[in-house]
Formats: structure tokens, sequence, C-alpha cells
């Protein structure tokens, strides 16, 4: 015998059940299956943003100067520059950093994989100064899902600007449509320029001259010391350093052996020495055997008299005179164990002049 229950009874269970269907899907939480929360996903999402805004990732078939130092095959991708936080698929953050000229630089985690990239090119490695932070609320709360934009001062994590909208629309594309709405606000109230590459300007050099040179013949013997520096600024368009200074005599004497007394020497001191033209082994393909260095000095006159000008003319190799200069050049370089000193050259020579023996002692080295 079948149980049969009366039409109004069997209509009230089945609006349970579809009652029950109904608050059973409410309570596993909205769909969100549309959103690829894949970090590959998303930072291909953000940098179409970026590069729909105007701005780009360095190209590897990109003339601009700051790839001009990059090998031709090379190519920065997005995914150097953006990190992605989907652990909590209901707020999403993705992170972008400014350096000090408000260009976007690669992440910080980037910069620590490889501490070595810009010092190999004695260059500085870019600091962040700025975080630009998505926070991408994935979870609709009355049908409303949100993106945030915070503009942070890395320094002491203040936010210094912030922009957030609310997206009613369903489209599958809506995080890409509200995170450009957010970002092109943010551009009105910050700078943020192309993404480059890492490294800042080339590191400033200084060269460190010491020098000690005698003159020897049987009546009298002439000492003269130098110590000096110089400051070398890296030409971009000629890619090589120069500098110059003054010439600087430490002490300089003449003692006359037959009554036995000294005499101050020189009476004159003048000139300069310029650095044409340095090239350090991160310039020559990272190889000290390279590595060179041209200087010009002024010729021998009453006005800058000095046994230090003649010795070069005796013991390094000779290039040109050029308007009352003379240039010459140093190949002999080494590699040092100090961090601070990049290579340095150091000479001991000795040799027959007119009846007389010269001797120069001298120390180069070239420094941060």
């Amino acid at each position: 015998m079948k149980l049969r229950l009366p039409y109004g009874v069997m209509l009230s269970f089945f609006s349970v059940i579809l009652l029950f269907s109904c608050n059973k899907e409410e309570s596993n939480g909205p769909d969100n299956d549309d959103v690829n929360i894949e970090p590959s996903h998303l930072i291909e999402v953000t940098s179409r943003v970026i590069r729909d805004s105007g701005l780009d990732f360095p190209q590897s078939r990109s003339t601009s100067d700051r790839e001009s130092q990059r090998p031709t095959d090379f190519e920065w991708p997005p995914e150097d520059y953006i990190t992605v936080d989907a652990s909590n698929s209901e707020q999403i953050i993705i992170k972008l950093w400014l350096g000090p000229d408000d260009h976007i630089i690669p992440t910080p985690d980037w910069q620590a994989a490889n501490p070595n990239y810009c010092m190999d090119q004695g260059k500085y490695m870019l600091p962040a100064r700025k975080l630009l932070q998505f926070k991408i609320h994935n979870l609709p709360r009355d049908g409303i899902r949100s993106v945030q934009l915070n503009y942070i001062n890395v320094l002491d994590y203040r936010i210094e600007q912030s922009v957030i909208t609310d997206w009613y629309e369903a489209d599958p594309d809506w995080m890409y449509q509200a995170m450009s709405e957010v970002w092109d606000e943010m551009r009105t109230r910050a700078t943020i320029k192309n993404a480059v590459a890492p490294c800042d300007d080339r590191i400033p050099l200084t060269l460190y001259f010491n020098s000690a040179v005698t003159y020897d013949i049987t009546e009298a013997m002439v000492y003269e010391e130098f110590e000096f520096s110089i400051s070398l600024q890296f030409d971009e368009s000629e890619g090589k350093y120069t500098g110059i200074a003054d010439l600087v005599w430490v002490d300089g004497w003449v003692w006359n052996k037959v009554e036995n007394n000294y005499l101050p020497y020189p009476t004159n001191k003048s000139g300069q020495m310029e650095i044409v033209s340095l090239i350090t082994p991160a310039l020559a393909g990272n190889s000290i055997e390279n590595a060179t260095m041209n200087f010009r000095v002024p010729m021998i006159s009453p006005e800058n008299s000095s046994f230090l000008l003649i010795s070069f003319g005796e013991f390094y190799t000779w290039v040109n005179n050029q308007n009352d200069t003379m240039e010459f050049r140093v190949d002999n370089w080494q590699l040092l164990d100090d961090p601070d000193i990049i290579m340095g050259t150091y000479t001991n020579n000795t040799t027959q002049v007119d009846g007389g023996t010269l001797t120069e002692i001298t120390t180069i080295e070239i420094g941060h």
C-alpha cells in the first residue's frame, strides 16, 4: 500500500527543499570562479594596465638611453617588476616599486637574487622610494567588488595617496577595467614613469696618485714628492671616465753634496694632470688585461719644471704631444683584495739620464 500525501503537503515539502537548496548555495559564498587568480594571469593583467596607459617595460630592441648598455638579445619581462600575493583569493595584493626618479624598477626579490648585477657594470642598484600596492577585494558584497591602489613611502610605509573604485558589473574582464580606473586616477596624483633596468648612474670614481722621484748625480740629488687625487666622471657618450686636477707637490729639495746643504725645489709649482680616458675592467668585458688609462701633463717649462714630467717621458708609453702637453698611456693594471679599490698600478723605475740616475716610485689607484 502506497502512502498518499495531500497535494498541499507535497507542494510545501518541495518548497522547503527548494529553499534549503538556495540557502545552501548562499552559504557556500558567492561564485568568484570567473576571476583567474593564477599569479601569471594577474601579472599579465597588471602589465596590460600599465602598457595600455602609455607606459612600458624595457624591450630587447629598444634604442632608448636606459637600455643602451644591455645586450641586444636581452629583455626585461613584467614578472621582474610585479609581485603577486594571491594566497587569499578574496583579497589579492599586487605590488610595484618606484625608484628615485619615479621609474618602475625591478622587485626587491629580483634585486636580492642579483646583488652584483649593477656593481659588475660599475653602477649602483636603484633603491626603491615608493611602493604601488593594488588591493583587489574579490569577494562581492551586495554585488560589489572593489579595487584600491595605494601610493606608499617605503621609508616609513606611510600611504601618501590612495584611490579606490567599486565595481558593480560581473564582466569577466572587470579586474582589468577596475585596475585601469584606479591606475589612471593615481597617475593624476603621483608621477609614475616607464619601467627601467635596475642600475643607476656610474659610480663616481677617484684616482689616487702618489709619486717620489729622485735625480742623483755626483754633485747633487734632487727629490720631489707628489700626492693628490682626481675626481673622475663617466662620459656616457664616450664610454670612459675622465677628470682633471692640479699636480700637488708634497715635498721637494736639492741636496748639494759638495757643500752638504739643502735647498727647496722646485721654486715654480704649477701644472695639471688630465685623465683623458680611463677604461676600468667593468668597461672592458671584466678584463683587467684590457683596462687602460691615457693621461695628459704639461710639457716641461720654467713654470712647471719637474723631474716627474721627465720620468713620464722615460718610463711611460708615449701617445702624442698636443697644445704644449704630453699624453701617455698606462696599461699594466692589477686587481686588489681591497673592495674599495677597483684597480691599481705600482711602478719602481730606474734609468740613466744625462750622466745621472733617475728613479721613480709611483702608486696610482682607482677607487670608489
